[in-house]
């Protein structure tokens, strides 16, 4: 493993940026100085799946986003967006029951959301936590062999692998231990690598459709849109930090949602 320094940051706090030479402010991030390490291998979901002959079984779990400000009035919460992402925040805005949030970040603990907040109880902003609960997704596939039934597995197990894999670079890019270009080509080959397994879930619709198969494919495509534009956001913005932290909180509400379905 690499020798990297580790920090103790407050909730807002500056590093030097190799990339624009001064300073910027930033959410918490790392919480203890310990805790880097822990924080880069923490599981926001980890899926455990259960096979039958019958269905295969995700059990979800839960994911803690920190809010900023909340409102019914979204316009009033893209006029706060400057003064929000000027701070750190992703800038991410989520609704739901006619009500809109405005994100800071969306973290694997309750604890690590709660630090947040306790540290930025002086700041202009209506801090809150939002719970995201994941339950538990069945597919119902009593006609698929095992190899086909493994094609479904695998690429849940890449989708919802991939939000471990993008929260682990966002805090790599925000610690400047990769580089946008270097985190760019990586991002590519998760997009290539969900490319296969689509290719994999057509060739068994072709000959078994099933409405579960159907939509995890689907939720698969829009997964490797999400991350096409995270790879040109990255080559193309200055601002790199910000992509990524908004392109964690979509790809994680997008996740969210599929469960919804």
């Amino acid at each position: 493993m690499r020798n990297e320094v580790v920090r103790d940051y407050n909730s807002v706090f500056e590093i030097k940026k190799s990339r624009g030479g001064g300073k910027i402010a930033c959410w918490l991030i790392a919480i203890v100085s310990i805790g880097l390490v822990i924080f880069l291998t923490i599981k926001y979901i980890i899926p455990r799946i259960k096979q039958s002959s019958y269905d295969v079984s995700i059990v979800g779990g839960s994911v803690y986003a920190v809010s900023v400000l909340k409102s019914a009035d979204v316009v009033s919460l893209e006029q706060a967006y400057p003064s929000a992402v000027a701070v750190g925040s992703s800038g991410y805005i989520w609704s739901e029951d006619n009500i809109s949030y405005l994100l800071a970040l969306i973290y694997p603990t309750e604890d690590m959301a709660k630090s947040v907040i306790a540290s930025n109880q002086n700041s202009n902003f209506d801090l809150s936590i939002e719970v995201l609960r994941l339950p538990t997704i069945r597919y119902n596939l009593p006609e698929y062999t095992e190899q086909e039934k493994n094609a479904v597995i695998d690429c849940t197990n890449y989708i919802f692998g991939l939000v471990d894999k993008l929260y682990n670079m966002t805090i790599s890019l925000q610690l400047d231990n990769v580089s946008a270009i270097s985190s760019a080509s990586t991002i590519n080959s998760y997009k290539g690598d969900l490319l296969a397994y689509n290719v994999r879930l057509e060739n068994v619709l072709k000959t078994k459709p099933n409405d579960d198969v159907t939509h995890l494919l689907e939720q698969s495509v829009k997964a490797c849109n999400i991350l096409e534009k995270l790879v040109n956001d990255l080559l193309t913005n200055s601002d790199v930090d910000n992509k990524m932290k908004y392109t964690l909180c979509e790809y994680i509400y997008s996740v969210y949602n599929y469960y919804q379905k």
